[in-house]
């Protein structure tokens, strides 16, 4: 004759556990056909704790560091830099002891290259207000165009729910009579 309970006492309570596990499991398990959109989240983000996890672990715990070994020495390295552009300056010096001809002559040259520079700033700002412009206007015709496409499908799937409903109502009706 078998008995069962000495069986289960033989075990020393593991199937209790595994019981559980195996639950936990079968509901995972469901979770993850009845809903996979979730379950690919929870995947996401649970990658993210793992690494995390990770990263503490080796702060922590120094067997799992790695050695890298770090070469050091020194070298020459040359570098070619080419600039283009406009340069803007006034490329003298300001003199207050000389004549007055020579000073208004400096603060002409002067006013002329901060004329420059600033036309230069207005034509930059300018090009760039356009590419704003221009962007925004895309972007707005884009937002229109996709605000009419939902009005549209909106009024399309309330027909459709309409209809349905309007099916649904004669069965309704008759099974109030009949029963």
């Amino acid at each position: 004759m078998n008995d069962w309970g000495s069986w289960f006492q033989g075990t020393g309570g593991l199937l209790e556990p595994m019981n559980r596990y195996v639950g936990v499991g079968m509901a995972l398990l469901g979770a993850c056909v009845a809903a996979p959109a979730g379950c690919k989240h929870l995947l996401r983000i649970s990658r993210g704790w793992a690494a995390a996890g990770r990263r503490w672990f080796t702060e922590v715990l120094p067997f799992l560091r790695r050695e890298v070994p770090v070469v050091s020495g020194a070298g020459q390295v040359g570098v070619v830099v080419e600039l283009t552009g406009r340069a803007f300056g006034h490329n003298r010096s300001w003199t207050p002891e000389a004549d007055a001809d020579i000073r208004i002559a400096e603060l002409h040259d002067y006013v002329v290259s901060v004329e420059k520079y600033v036309d230069y700033k207005v034509e930059e700002y300018e090009g760039r207000f356009l590419d704003i412009s221009n962007s925004l206007s895309r972007i707005e015709q884009r937002i229109e165009k996709t605000s009419h496409t939902m009005s549209t499908t909106f009024e399309v799937n309330e027909k459709r729910a309409a209809q349905v409903d309007a099916i649904g109502l004669p069965v309704i009706r008759t099974q109030r009579h009949t029963g």
